[in-house]
């Protein structure tokens, strides 16, 4: 599976070196957007799945930080990964009250993205996982629900609570 990324710098040569320095296919992401500012991640957000967002931080109409705000608002499964040539400790505090995976500082070498890369990759990864397991629980769940209750039923009947008895030390 590869998961949908969008990109946003306002740098248009910093943002076509991301989206060809990387073999982004062999990591498991996609590329499915690139943009210049924040407010057209935001138009695009509301029309297309995304999984992660890498954003620089200043960037015209809406900053960085704005945007984290408003995906972790609207979207808040969205993962975050910040890219800046800032090395600005309120920046970073920021980043990771929104719950930023990374912080990224430029100029970007292409072994750190890759890095990076495969960091929130295998964090996805492990989400997926658990959610799926949490389905499947869920799942089994409801397929027993009538046995469940006819057990309950019938341990009701007999005198039998259902329930461990509590004890008290």
């Amino acid at each position: 599976m590869n998961y949908r990324v969008v990109l946003a710098d306002d740098e248009p040569e910093v943002l076509r070196s991301i989206q060809r320095t990387l073999d982004w296919e062999k990591y498991g992401f996609s590329v499915v957007g690139a943009f210049l500012n924040g407010l057209d991640v935001l138009e695009f957000l509301e029309n297309h799945d995304v999984d992660i967002v890498f954003t620089d931080i200043r960037m015209p109409f809406m900053d960085g930080i704005e945007l984290m705000h408003k995906i972790k608002e609207k979207y808040p499964y969205i993962k975050l990964v910040i890219i800046s040539g800032y090395d600005d400790f309120q920046y970073a505090k920021e980043a990771l009250i929104h719950g930023v995976l990374d912080y990224i500082l430029k100029p970007i070498n292409a072994r750190e993205m890759s890095e990076v890369l495969q960091k929130v990759k295998d964090k996805m990864d492990t989400e997926l996982e658990e959610k799926q397991s949490i389905q499947k629980l869920r799942n089994l769940y409801l397929e027993n629900q009538p046995i469940i209750s006819i057990l309950r039923r019938g341990a009701g009947r007999a005198g039998l609570d259902a329930r461990p008895p509590h004890r008290t030390l």
